[in-house]
């Protein structure tokens, strides 16, 4: 059933509305925080979310999910195709996350500045950051000043001097939010002060650590109030959006490198729960929102599913050719046979490898790597990559050939 906002509800029923937002608020499935908003009627509400059916069936689709992803050895970070699939992963939520900014990003130069050592490269800062939380790096968010340390590790170097914060830690000057539909409407006026960003932004941090919150209510609800603040003059958007992939990469980390690409491919639907939220009639439901972000992290849930479901064919295929047109050859190492295991799993999301990439793969030391190498190069098994240096990838051919292999 489709929840009825209070906006709805008024305009079919404004004889019965007071009642019904009386009703609602003081529901025992209703809590109430401590995160205040202007609404569009110009008064201050806290934000409210009611724990309906339809929150509770979306909130168990996605633990489900994920226990069954863990049962299937798909949150391993140790595991070698998860790792690789993970960077697949955050290539394509930066660009996703540049896009919906109107930034364009490459493939290609998202790869570049993943292995670049000059932080003067393009898109470097943005990229490493993510980097570091594929890794397990996470912010405390226990200071204001956490949220300006995770903007400049993000931002700073990519957005231009003139819209850098100037404030002490924010933006000093008042902002508005446009539609970005080509109407130019104005959406959203934010705090006008950094004294008012500095107060909420506390507010915001005290709900974080609220261990009493449900997570994905934590989530979404941090994600809203964060975007409504606008601590920033630019950036405020993608910093938010990494935000969001800290508080899940803990819970499953697959999810929280595919949030940007399912709100970029539904951005209508964004914006309309954004600015539904701070509706004067709605008095601060934030329901409607996280629903919306619960649909969101569902949709990232099962495009990862259909991800790994196709990948688990291809890597029983390529179990398959390994023991059967490699291993019984004759012709290769132990050593030579395990790395390219790991290079035909990378293959299958795509991803080129190092040597010192396969070595911390595989768990040993680089020249176990460097000296088992060469027999595959010379039978064409593993190709250079020429456009990244010292990278490479299985060829083409033998990919084919894994394709090709029958599985019995």
């Amino acid at each position: 059933m489709t929840y009825i906002t209070l906006e709805r509800f008024y305009y079919k029923n404004p004889d019965l509305y007071e009642s019904e937002y009386s009703k609602r608020v003081a529901s025992l499935s209703t809590r109430v925080f401590d995160l205040p908003i202007n609404s569009s009627h110009e008064n201050t509400h806290n934000l409210f979310v009611i724990t309906n059916h339809e929150m509770l069936s979306k909130i168990d689709r996605i633990y489900s999910a994920s226990l069954t992803r863990i049962q299937n050895n798909y949150l391993n970070k140790n595991s070698i195709f998860v790792e690789q699939y993970i960077q697949k992963l955050m290539v394509e939520e930066l660009i996703a996350t540049n896009e919906i900014e109107g930034v364009t990003s490459t493939k290609a130069q998202i790869e570049a500045a993943s292995i670049s050592k000059d932080n003067k490269s393009r898109f470097y800062f943005i990229t490493n950051k993510y980097k570091k939380l594929s890794l397990g790096f996470t912010t405390p968010f226990q200071n204001v000043s956490d949220f300006r340390d995770v903007y400049d590790d993000l931002m700073l170097h990519e957005i231009s001097i003139d819209k850098r914060p100037d404030g002490k830690l924010f933006r000093k000057d008042a902002v508005e939010i446009l539609s970005g539909n080509g109407s130019q409407k104005v959406v959203h006026t934010p705090f006008k002060t950094e004294e008012g960003i500095t107060i909420h932004l506390d507010i915001l941090l005290k709900f974080m650590n609220d261990g009493s919150v449900s997570k994905f209510v934590k989530i979404a609800l941090t994600h809203y109030y964060f975007e409504y603040i606008h601590p920033f003059y630019d950036g405020n958007g993608r910093t938010g959006r990494y935000i969001v992939s800290e508080m899940l990469y803990d819970f499953d980390p697959l999810l929280a490198f595919k949030i940007s690409k399912v709100i970029k491919d539904n951005q209508s639907r964004y914006l309309e729960s954004f600015v539904a939220t701070k509706n004067g009639y709605n008095r601060g439901d934030a329901t409607p929102f996280v629903l919306y972000f619960l649909d969101m992290i569902l949709t990232a849930s099962d495009e990862i599913d259909n991800d790994l479901l196709k990948s688990d064919m291809k890597l029983k295929k390529v179990d398959a050719y390994i023991r059967k047109t490699i291993s019984e050859s004759g012709k290769f190492t132990n050593q030579e046979i395990q790395n390219l295991y790991v290079f035909a799993q990378s293959k299958i999301v795509d991803v080129k490898l190092s040597l010192n990439d396969v070595a911390m793969n595989r768990n040993v030391s680089y020249p176990t790597v460097n000296n088992n190498i060469k027999s595959l190069l010379d039978e064409k098994l593993i190709t250079k990559v020429p456009t990244m240096f010292g990278y490479y990838e299985l060829t083409d051919d033998t990919y084919q050939k894994i394709l090709k292999t029958e599985i019995f």
